[in-house]
């Protein structure tokens, strides 16, 4: 997820963004993508705030590999899948170059969802 060295710094590419958040996830939860997560891996009330703070911190990091020139703010929500529905939104109102963009995952009884906004400096 380097660089590529031709790309305009001050271009916000989604498909970057979203690898970046990708990648945070299935390595927080060491799972590998297109794969089924392991059996054992099931919701843990006392580890949900490790886990969010794990998958901010991989996020900016992968962000910040990207070299481009922008600051980042990221939220996380992890939850128990319970069958209970829930609704996330969110807006934003920036310049052209600006952006947003989430994930969600699912795995066995985890839902994960990473929203990352992207501020040109």
């Amino acid at each position: 997820m380097a660089d590529d060295g031709g790309a305009d710094k001050s271009e916000y590419i989604s498909e970057e963004v979203l690898q970046a958040l990708t990648e945070a996830v299935f390595g927080v939860f060491q799972v590998k993508e297109n794969e089924p997560a392991p059996g054992n891996l099931i919701y843990q009330k006392d580890k949900v705030t490790s886990w969010s703070n794990q998958l901010i911190d991989y996020t900016i990091r992968n962000l910040n590999k990207l070299g481009k020139a922008f600051k980042y703010c990221v939220t996380c929500y992890v939850s128990q899948n319970n069958e209970a529905k829930f609704t996330t939104s969110f807006s934003m109102h920036t310049d052209d170059k600006d952006g947003a963009c989430h994930v969600v995952r699912e795995f066995n009884d985890i839902v994960v969802v990473i929203t990352v906004f992207a501020l040109l400096i």
